[in-house]
């Protein structure tokens, strides 16, 4: 992602200040923009880093502890002491 992030950086810094009159040179330049800018995306999306990919990541739920049936006497005995 990171390689990817730079480059697409690079491309459109040197985009930006091109004042190319030669299309064919402007075109080799726009084509690996987007290139590398759909890289760039890809990996934030496996990486969990867009919104959608987000809404994906499951969160384990922690599992409850079974009821000790035991654990209602101990009440019961506390109240009838008091």
């Amino acid at each position: 992602y990171v390689t990817a992030e730079t480059m697409y950086t690079r491309l459109t810094r040197a985009l930006r200040r091109s004042h190319m009159t030669d299309i064919a040179e402007l075109s080799k330049l726009l084509t690996a923009q987007d290139k590398v800018f759909k890289q760039c995306r890809a990996a934030a999306a496996d990486l969990g880093m867009t919104i959608t990919s987000r809404c994906r990541i499951v969160i384990p739920k922690a599992e409850e502890k079974p009821k000790n049936p035991f654990d209602d006497f101990d009440d019961n005995e506390a109240a009838d002491a008091g």
